[in-house]
C-alpha cells in the first residue's frame, strides 16, 4: 500500500509543481518590465521563430544626463542567477551618472523560458532587448556564465558594444572544467537528470520549483558550446577589462591569465578577492568598472592592454610547487583515465582519497567534477566491498551515502583544499601535512555524527581507543622491544626464542606452524580430530569432497564442524559452519589449505599457557612437573539480550563492548540483522572464542589448579619432538572439570607467538600486561639459550627468519585480496 501512496503522491506533486502558477518571489518583480524580444530566422524567413519576454530591471542616475547621454551599462548575470546578483554593483554604477540596464536571462527569474538557452542565443535576445529599448550602444559586462553571452555580443554586433568586461568570466573551453567539451557536457546532462528528474521523483508539490527552475541554469551550459569561444577570442577588437579574484574557486584565476592571452584588446586587472566580486566587492569592482568604460564612452580611444595584478602569487617552496605541479600533470591526464584513478583511490583509501582530490581541486587546475566523480564512484565500490556494517541495506541508505560523498567532497575541496593548499604555500611540509590530518580528522566526524548509528560507532571508536585490549600489538609489546636488544646481545646475536619447541615448528612457532601437523603430534586423546583440506582447482569438487568428509568421518562428528585456516593467527576466518552450503561458502572464500575439526560445544574454553622448566632439557627424566603454568586465560563468548524492539544490527550497536568490534558481528549475523528478538532473549553472536572474532578474554588464574597442571604438563612432555613454551586453547564442559583436569578437549596448540592472552581482560591496566607479556619473553629467552646449551635445538639464522616472515607476509596480503 505504502508503495502506491508514494507513486500516487509523486505524481501529483509533479502535476502541481510543474503547471502551477509560480508566486512572486519577492516585491521586486513589480519594479521589473517585461520587453519583448523576437527571434528572426534565416534571412528571407517571413515568420520569426519565437517571442518571449525578458523581465528588466533599470537603475536610473539620479540626475539625468545631457542628452545625448553616455551609453548605458548592461549588467549580465551568471549561471544560475538572476538581476538580483546586482543589487550592491548596480545603485553604485548609478551612483556614478549611468544608466545600468539589468535583466534576467531567458529561462532566469521572471524572463520567458526559451527552447534554446546557449550563448550565441542570448546575445540575440540581449541585443534585441536593446534595440526594444532605443539603446544602440552600451557597455556589456557579463559575470560568470554571463560572460559568454557579452562575448557573443562582441562578435556579432562589435558595433553595439562600446566595451566588455568579463567579471570572473568563463571563455575557452580549455578553461572550462575539465578542458574537455565532451566530459562537460556529461557533466551537465547528468545535473539535468539528478535536479529534473530526480528530484520529481520527491513528493514536494513545488516547495522545490518546477522542473524548468531547477534546470534552466544546467540548459544554459548544455546548450551552449565553449569551443567556439576559443576561436572568437582572438578576433575580438571590442576594448575588453578582465576582472577577476586570484581566489576565484570557480574559473580560476590561470584562466583569466589565458583569456588575457588570447583577446588583443583585453586589459587584466588580478584582485584579492573570489568568485563573487559584484556581491562580496562591489565597491572595489565599480570603481574599476567606471575607469574602464568611462574611457570607452567614445569610439576610437584605444584599449589597454596592461596586466593589473594586486594579488600576486606567493613565493611557494619546494612542497607547495610540486603540489602544484602535480595538479597541472593530473589536469592534461584525459578524463577518462583520471576518473578511474581517483576511483580507485577512493576505492582503497576512502576518506584519504576525497582529501586528496579536495586538496587537488582546491589547487584551481583539476575539475571538481573529474574529481567529484572519480570519489563517489571509488567510495560506493568501497561500500559495494564492504561488510555489513558500512553496506547500505536499502536503495535509500546508497542514495545517502552517495549524498554524504558528495558533501564530504565538497566539504574537502572548499574548505580543508584551500586551507591545505594555503598552508602549504607558507610553511611547505607541516601545512601539507597538517590540512590532510586536518581534513582526515573533519571528514571522521562528518561520517559519524550525522545520524544515531554514526554516532554509535563514534563512541565505539573512542572506546576501542581508551581501552588496550584494542590496542595495536605494538604498543603492548613496547617494553619487549626496548629488551630485545639486551637480549639479543645476551644470546650472542642469534634469534634463540626460535630454538624452543623443536618438534612443534622450524621456528619454534613464529610463523612457520601447520595446524594439522601440530595436532597430530600432540598424541593425546583430549585432541578434538581434524582432517585438512587441501587446494583444489575445481572448487565445485574441493567442496564436495569435504562436505563428504565431515558426514562420512565419525571421528569429525558431522555438523556443525569447525573450519579453520590450516596457517592462521589470532582467530583469523574461525568459522563454525552448519552445512554443506556453509561449508561450500566458506572453501570458496578460502582457496587455501583449511582444516575442519570437529566442533565441540563445551561450553567452557579457556587458553593454558604452559611453559618449561629449563633444568630439566638436561635432565629430561627427573620426576615430578617440567614446566608451570603460567597463565590462563577465560573466553566469554558474547551474546545480546533482546528486549522486544530492537533489532539484532541495533542491539550490537548499542552494546557497550559488542560495538567496539560491530563489523565483526554484522557480518556473522548478515542474514539476521533484521530480527528483533523477544524481550529477555540471550542471542549468541559468536561461538569461535578468540579475541579477533569478539569474544571476551578475562584471567583465569584461580583455575590453575595442580591437577590442571599436572595434565597439561603431561600432555606438554607427551609431544613428539619436543615442546617447551606455548598455550594450549582448551574446551569443557565446566571450570570445575576443568579445574580437576577432566574432560579436557584440546582445539590448538600455539606456538612462540602464543602469547599470555589474560594481557587482553579489560580489568587490567597496561602496564600489568605489559609486565606479564615482559614476563613471558624473558622466559622465552631462557629456554631458547638453554636449548642450544643442552644441545637439543638450534635457532634458525635471521635470514632465514625473514624469509619466513616475509613469505608470511606475502601469503596474508594475498589472502586478504582474495577474501
Amino acid at each position: 500500500m505504502l508503495p502506491i501512496v508514494y507513486v500516487l503522491a509523486a505524481v501529483v506533486s509533479s502535476i502541481v509543481s510543474n503547471t502551477a502558477t509560480p508566486l512572486p518571489r519577492d516585491d521586486r518583480s513589480s519594479n521589473k518590465r517585461s520587453v519583448p524580444v523576437t527571434l528572426r530566422g534565416a534571412a528571407g524567413d517571413a515568420d520569426p521563430l519565437e517571442t518571449l519576454g525578458i523581465a528588466v530591471e533599470i537603475d536610473q542616475p539620479e540626475s539625468a544626463p545631457a542628452s545625448p547621454g553616455p551609453p548605458p551599462v548592461l549588467l549580465i548575470h551568471g549561471s544560475p542567477g538572476s538581476s538580483e546578483n546586482f543589487d550592491r554593483l548596480a545603485p553604485l554604477l548609478a551612483e556614478r551618472g549611468r544608466t545600468v540596464i539589468r535583466p534576467d536571462l531567458a529561462g532566469f527569474g521572471d524572463s520567458s523560458h526559451g527552447p534554446d538557452l546557449s550563448y550565441p542565443v542570448q546575445a540575440e535576445y540581449m541585443l534585441e532587448m536593446l534595440s526594444a529599448l532605443e539603446v544602440e550602444r552600451a557597455h556589456v559586462v557579463g559575470w560568470s556564465n554571463g560572460g559568454g553571452v557579452g562575448i557573443w555580443m562582441a562578435h556579432a554586433a562589435p558595433h553595439r558594444v562600446a566595451s566588455l568586461t568579463l567579471l570572473a568570466s568563463v571563455g575557452a573551453q580549455e578553461t572550462e572544467g575539465s578542458g574537455s567539451y565532451a566530459f562537460e557536457q556529461f557533466k551537465y546532462k547528468l545535473g539535468r537528470v539528478v535536479l529534473g528528474y530526480g528530484v520529481e521523483l520527491l513528493p514536494h508539490f513545488g516547495l522545490l520549483g518546477s522542473f524548468r527552475s531547477r534546470t534552466a541554469w544546467l540548459k544554459n551550459f548544455d546548450d551552449s558550446d565553449q569551443r567556439e569561444m576559443t576561436t572568437i577570442l582572438p578576433t575580438l577588437t571590442t576594448p575588453t577589462l578582465i576582472l577577476h579574484g586570484r581566489g576565484d574557486f570557480l574559473v580560476p584565476a590561470w584562466a583569466a591569465e589565458a583569456h588575457h592571452r588570447l583577446i588583443p584588446t583585453s586589459r587584466l586587472v588580478m584582485l584579492d578577492a573570489s568568485h563573487f566580486l559584484p556581491i562580496l566587492q562591489p565597491e572595489e569592482t565599480a570603481a574599476y568598472l567606471s575607469e574602464h568604460i568611462e574611457r570607452h564612452d567614445r569610439r576610437g580611444a584605444p584599449a589597454l592592454t596592461t596586466t593589473v595584478d594586486l594579488a600576486p602569487l606567493p613565493d611557494r617552496g619546494p612542497t607547495s610547487r610540486t603540489l602544484h605541479s602535480l595538479a597541472w600533470g593530473v589536469r592534461h591526464i584525459p578524463w577518462f583515465i583520471a576518473v578511474p584513478v581517483f576511483a580507485l583511490i577512493a576505492r582503497y583509501r576512502p576518506l584519504t582519497g576525497i582529501i586528496l582530490a579536495g586538496v587537488l581541486v582546491a589547487t584551481g587546475f583539476v575539475d571538481f567534477g573529474v574529481a567529484g566523480l572519480g570519489v563517489v564512484v571509488g567510495r560506493v565500490w568501497w561500500a559495494a566491498r564492504s561488510g555489513p556494517l558500512d553496506r547500505p541495506a536499502s536503495p535509500g541508505g546508497w542514495l545517502a551515502l552517495t549524498g554524504w560523498t558528495m558533501l564530504a567532497f565538497l566539504l574537502a575541496w572548499l574548505g580543508v583544499g584551500s586551507v591545505t593548499v594555503a598552508w602549504t604555500d607558507s610553511v611547505g611540509v607541516p601545512g601539507l601535512v597538517g590540512g590532510v590530518i586536518l581534513g582526515l580528522a573533519l571528514l571522521v566526524l562528518a561520517r559519524f555524527v550525522w545520524s544515531r548509528t554514526g554516532r554509535q560507532r563514534l563512541r565505539a571508536c573512542v572506546r576501542r581507543m581508551l581501552r588496550h585490549e584494542y590496542w595495536p600489538a605494538w604498543m603492548h609489546y613496547l617494553p619487549v622491544l626496548v629488551c630485545l636488544p639486551v637480549w639479543i646481545v645476551r644470546a650472542r646475536g642469534r634469534p634463540v626464542f626460535t630454538a624452543v619447541n623443536p618438534g612443534y615448528a622450524r621456528d619454534g612457532g613464529v610463523v612457520a606452524e601447520r595446524k594439522h601437523e601440530i595436532l597430530d603430534r600432540l598424541r593425546d586423546p583430549a585432541v578434538l580430530p581434524g582432517r585438512l583440506i587441501d587446494p583444489d582447482p575445481d572448487p565445485d569438487r574441493r567442496a564436495d569432497g569435504a562436505d563428504r568428509l565431515v558426514r562420512t568421518t565419525p571421528e569429525l562428528g558431522g555438523y556443525p564442524a569447525v573450519c579453520k585456516p590450516d596457517r592462521g593467527e589470532r582467530g583469523r576466518s574461525v568459522r563454525i559452519v552448519d552445512d554443506a552450503e556453509e561449508l561450500r561458502s566458506y572453501l570458496r572464500q578460502h582457496a587455501e589449505p583449511v582444516l575442519i575439526q570437529r566442533y565441540d560445544p563445551g561450553p567452557v574454553e579457556v587458553g593454558v599457557l604452559w611453559i618449561r622448566d629449563p633444568t630439566t632439557l638436561r635432565d629430561p627424566q627427573r620426576p615430578g612437573l617440567h614446566g608451570r603454568i603460567y597463565a590462563v586465560t577465560r573466553k566469554v563468548l558474547p551474546t545480546v539480550i533482546g528486549d522486544g524492539s530492537s533489532t539484532l544490527r541495533e542491539l550490537v550497536l548499542a552494546h557497550r563492548r559488542h560495538s567496539a568490534q560491530a563489523g565483526v558481528f554484522l557480518e556473522r549475523l548478515a542474514g539476521r540483522l533484521d530480527e528483533v528478538p523477544p524481550d529477555g532473549t540471550v542471542v549468541p553472536i559468536g561461538s569461535a572464542a578468540n579475541h579477533a572474532q569478539g569474544a571476551e578474554f578475562a584471567d583465569g588464574s584461580d583455575l590453575a589448579t595442580p591437577e590442571l597442571e599436572a595434565r597439561i604438563d603431561a600432555m606438554a612432555r607427551a609431544f613428539e619432538g619436543g615442546f617447551d613454551i606455548g598455550r594450549f586453547d582448551i574446551r569443557c564442559p565446566s571450570e570445575e572439570a576443568l579445574m580437576r583436569g577432566q574432560d579436557l578437549r584440546i582445539i590448538e596448540l600455539n606456538g612462540v607467538t602464543s602469547e599470555p592472552t589474560n594481557i587482553y581482560d579489560p580489568s587490567w591496566s597496561i602496564f600489568r600486561a605489559q609486565r606479564v607479556l615482559l614476563g613471558y619473553w624473558s622466559r622465552l629467552f631462557e629456554l631458547g639459550m638453554a636449548r642450544q646449551q643442552s644441545g637439543t635445538g638450534a635457532s634458525v639464522r635471521w635470514s632465514r627468519l625473514a624469509a619466513y616472515v616475509i613469505g608470511w607476509k606475502i601469503r596474508s596480503r594475498r589472502r586478504r585480496v582474495a577474501c
